[in-house]
């Protein structure tokens, strides 16, 4: 779980920062583009993943947190109901 939200986070910090950067100073941008190209021009390639460090912060712990959650409220609901023990279900 963790390997995949690294993964969706690389691919969603640099829409993100362009997103608030046009937000912040709309008549900076003249589009999506025009902001990422400024963004690459002014700090590089590795200023679009500027606030990564800060979503990973947030966003792994709460990744964590929800599949914990899920698979314990998933064990209590088959192990209620009729769960054969090989992850199938039986309803009858």
């Amino acid at each position: 779980a963790a390997g995949a939200e690294l993964i969706g986070l690389v691919a969603y910090n640099p829409g993100e920062l362009v997103a608030k950067r046009m937000m912040a100073d709309p008549a900076r941008y003249k589009g999506t583009f025009a902001a990422l190209r400024s963004i690459v021009a002014e700090k590089g390639v590795t200023g679009i993943f500027t606030g990564f460090g800060a979503c990973l912060a947030r966003d792994l712990p709460y990744t964590a947190l929800q599949f914990a959650i899920f698979d314990a409220l998933a064990s209590r609901v088959l192990s209620g109901h009729g769960s054969d023990g090989d992850g199938s279900v039986s309803f009858g």
